[in-house]
């Protein structure tokens, strides 16, 4: 099975990030939407209850440093190997809607975060031998482009910048990757 080419949803919208929270969701008309930088990067996959709760703050702009979206996780053509590598960070946050999956031209697709818990439960199960070289067994297949490392996009809570991560370390958080104001990284 293919994770990506049978589970992937394609029916998604993306969302500048200079809308308001209620522009936003006038404009949304799909289950899920991903929030877009002033770059066109993804930042943040959201639902329709997100942006209701982000309006029922007064929030200005979806990039604004207080709404406190989920946690987004954005993963590269290796689909598989990159959701197991973000095993822990799933299970630690309730919030998570779901994966984004970038290709080479922005946007590919997004994962349900239901379908990636099923996709890691089944691993577990099968007991399945997961090694993290990018040479292992649970390599995905079928996406064009080259491989992007995964990256995690985290918002700081306190100056609201968005720091891209490889990983993270709950007993030492990195600094925040602010050029502007250093201080360790605050997760909301």
């Amino acid at each position: 099975m293919s994770l990506t080419q049978d589970h992937m949803i394609k029916d998604f919208q993306l969302l500048a990030g200079t809308l308001s929270p209620a522009e936003a969701l006038v404009e949304l008309v799909t289950e899920y939407g991903v929030v877009l930088d002033e770059h066109s990067k993804p930042v943040a996959l959201v639902t329709a209850d997100d942006l209701e709760q982000a309006a029922n703050q007064g929030i200005s702009s979806l990039l604004d440093t207080k709404i406190g979206f989920p946690a987004t996780i954005i993963v590269g053509c290796q689909v598989m190997q990159d959701l197991v590598k973000w095993e822990g960070f799933i299970d630690r946050y309730e919030r998570i809607r779901g994966v984004i999956i970038i290709d080479d031209n922005g946007v590919f697709g997004i994962l349900a975060i239901t379908t990636v818990r099923n996709y890691l439960n089944t691993l577990k199960n099968r007991d399945y031998e997961l090694r993290g070289d990018r040479s292992g067994a649970a390599g995905d297949s079928g996406l064009p482009g080259r491989h992007q490392s995964s990256k995690m996009v985290l918002k700081c809570g306190e100056c609201g910048f968005v720091n891209e991560l490889s990983y993270i370390d709950y007993k030492k958080l990195h600094n925040c990757k602010n050029p502007n104001k250093l201080h360790e990284l605050k997760l909301t």
